[in-house]
């Protein structure tokens, strides 16, 4: 038998700690935490600028349309694949918001808003004091700030608050995680051929997988 393991992606995560102030400190360098604040400062100049953990201002609903307008605007604008085009894979985010809440696992729905203007949102999970870093989406047609890692910050600073050990950043290798992160987990493709047909298929798809990961080719 053919046999092959494939890296196909890395998941980063960050143990937390209580104290937010020293954990960014160690994280975060000094350059980029001035840099944040002078975007907040701007962005407080142009209008009310609110953190919204907890839909105070807003519903689920409107967190989870904003999510869906932003994310495909951003698909559009980088080529990539737009999934949220299906009208059932929205349906299915727009679902999520009539799911109740447990002691275990907690839906959550939070944004950033500017003069009532949902200008960056996230979508996640907690469970079992785990913070999920899911879907989170900013609006990069109207507005030149690092929104994301802004409202990023934000989450970050209320688990730490709220005790939460584990902030998961999930699949994907993008930089801006890296610095965050002292977790890294590989994730395999494991592939097993039994005939001739899938011999050739597991060298190919190998052939493919290194093909697609080069900047230039891609």
């Amino acid at each position: 038998n053919a046999l092959e393991n494939l890296c196909s992606i890395s998941a980063y995560s960050s143990t937390l700690e209580n104290d937010w102030e020293n954990f960014y400190s160690k994280r975060i360098k000094k350059k980029r935490q001035g840099d944040s604040r002078r975007q907040l400062k701007r962005l407080s100049e142009m209008g009310d600028l609110f953190f919204d953990p907890d839909c105070v201002r807003t519903t689920k609903q409107t967190v989870i349309g904003k999510m869906i307008e932003h994310k495909r605007y951003r698909y559009h604008q980088t080529k990539t694949t737009d999934f949220l085009y299906k009208k059932e894979n929205r349906d299915f985010y727009y679902g999520l918001t009539k799911v109740k809440n447990t002691p275990c696992l907690k839906f959550h729905y939070s944004s950033l808003i500017l003069n009532d203007d949902l200008i960056s949102v996230h979508f996640g999970i907690v469970w079992n004091n785990k913070f999920y870093y899911l879907m989170p989406a900013s609006d990069t047609k109207n507005y030149q700030f690092s929104l994301g890692r802004l409202l990023l910050e934000k989450l970050l600073k209320i688990s730490c608050q709220k005790g939460v050990s584990v902030f998961d950043f999930t699949v994907g290798a993008e930089e801006y995680k890296k610095s965050w992160c002292d977790i890294e987990i590989l994730l395999f493709d494991h592939i097993s051929s039994k005939t001739l047909r899938g011999f050739l298929f597991v060298k190919y798809y190998r052939f493919y997988t290194k093909l697609s990961k080069n900047k230039i080719i891609k």
